[in-house]
Order: C-alpha cells, then structure tokens, then sequence
C-alpha cells in the first residue's frame, strides 16, 4: 500500500483533499456500524495517507528554504542596488531552471514558504532590538547595531527572491 500512496503524491494525486475525503469515509463507516476489522483498515489508509502528506508538506518547506538559502550565496543585498546586477540576473536564471525542473521547487512554494519566513524574522529582530536597548557596553551595542545590518541584507535578499518567485 505505501508504494501506492507514494505513486499518488509523486503524481500529484495526494491533497488535503484525497486526505479529508479519506477521513469521511472512516467516520461515516465508524458511525454506520460497520465491521470493526474493515474501519480499523479504513483507519489505517487514512493515516497512511495523512503520513505522507505531512512528509510531502515538510520535505516542500525543505527544499524551498534550502533553495532560498542557495540562491542567497549569490548575490548580495548591494548587487539588487544595481541595474543589471550580472549576480541577479544569474539568480533569476537560477529560479528559472528550479521552477522548469520536473520535481523542482514550485514558484509557489517558494513564495509561499518565504512570505511564512519574514513574519518569524520580524519577531526575531525585535528580539535584537530590545538587546540593542539593553546593551550595556559599546561593545555590545556595536555587536547588535552589526547584526541588525544583517538581517536587514537578509531580509531584502528574502523579500526579492520571493517576489522574483512570485513575478516569474
């Protein structure tokens, strides 16, 4: 049975969907009275399916920031300041090749998962803000005001390869 679910989410038949449905069925089974060999079965299809869905869903949220982060090796918050950057033009090129890709990263995806990122960055510089306030030496205030600065390249770096994604 798991060559078979893995044959439906490699051919894009697994949804939240097919999984739902899948529930329904057990449920309505379960209420109907029927054998409790044959809802225990039900039971089992539908975990293994809602199993591999999540495995999908997490191994898609992977590969996109995995991708992300690569792409993020080549360019530079600077070369987006540039027309005609060769770095973000290369970049886009990149995308490009994933997105065509049997089995790449999705644009989608990408976007999507990136778009979840920012919100977790925002929570995470404010953080370093009240670090900043806190800091006692000029030292430490140095070391933030630093860092800060990097996630504000990060940041712009994030936000132009999920609106590239997006655009593409």
């Amino acid at each position: 049975m798991t060559e078979k679910v893995d044959a439906m989410a490699k051919g894009g038949l697994l949804t939240a969907g097919v999984v739902e449905a899948a529930r329904v069925i057990v449920e309505a089974n379960r209420q109907s009275g029927q054998d409790p060999d044959v809802v225990a079965l039900l039971e089992d299809v539908y975990k293994t399916l809602d199993v591999r869905l999540r495995e999908m869903a997490a191994t898609q949220v992977k590969d996109a920031l995995t991708f992300a982060q690569e792409l993020m090796k080549y360019f530079t918050a600077e070369d987006l300041e540039r027309d005609e950057s060769v770095a973000v033009t290369k970049v886009q090129l990149m995308m490009r090749e994933e997105f065509e890709r049997p089995g790449g990263v999705s644009r989608e995806a990408l976007a999507k998962y990136l778009d979840e990122v920012l919100p977790v960055m925002d929570q995470q510089d404010e953080r370093i803000q009240s670090g900043l306030e806190t800091a006692t030496t000029p030292e430490q205030q140095a070391q933030i005001v630093q860092l800060m600065m990097q996630r504000t390249k990060e940041r712009m770096q994030i936000e132009f390869i999920r609106d590239c994604a997006a655009g593409i």
